[in-house]
């Protein structure tokens, strides 16, 4: 599928079993998606969780929330910086490269534009994991 014939759409929620059939298609991750996710959204009341949907089949998830960067003067002086930090971004497993992650991107970044006024930047938790061979990072570098 060409990034054009995506519609997506984006549902918050704060309940993750409906991912419980969802797979990304990296041991780590889906695990964490299964076993773990749900008690963090449960912790941390800021998350934002989405559920993205293509017609009635869910195609990805992620969760974004505000987290300002701390930066740090040469002289040691410190400052926060309003970012956006994208917590998680998962494209099922087959339909990974066929351009929903950039579109989600895009949303993440509108919305941040619109509904995160003090958010200058959007930040990154990427995946990196040598065990598997996996990196998430040229993905956010391409976006």
């Amino acid at each position: 599928m060409s990034k054009l014939q995506h519609t997506l759409t984006y549902e918050r929620t704060d309940d993750m079993s409906v991912l419980s059939d969802f797979y990304y298609g990296v041991e780590e991750m889906d695990d964490y998606i299964h076993d773990k996710l749900q008690a963090k959204i449960e912790r941390m009341p800021e998350l934002e969780s989405y559920i993205v949907r293509e017609g009635d089949n869910i195609v990805a998830m992620t969760a974004i929330r505000e987290k300002p960067l701390e930066v740090r003067k040469s002289d040691g002086t410190r400052f926060d910086i309003g970012a956006l930090e994208i917590e998680y971004l998962a494209v099922r497993k087959d339909l990974r490269e066929t351009g929903i992650g950039e579109i989600i991107m895009q949303w993440i970044d509108e919305k941040a534009r619109t509904e995160h006024p003090n958010c200058k930047y959007l930040s990154v938790n990427a995946l990196v994991d040598p065990d598997y061979g996996y990196s998430a990072v040229p993905f956010y570098e391409k976006c």
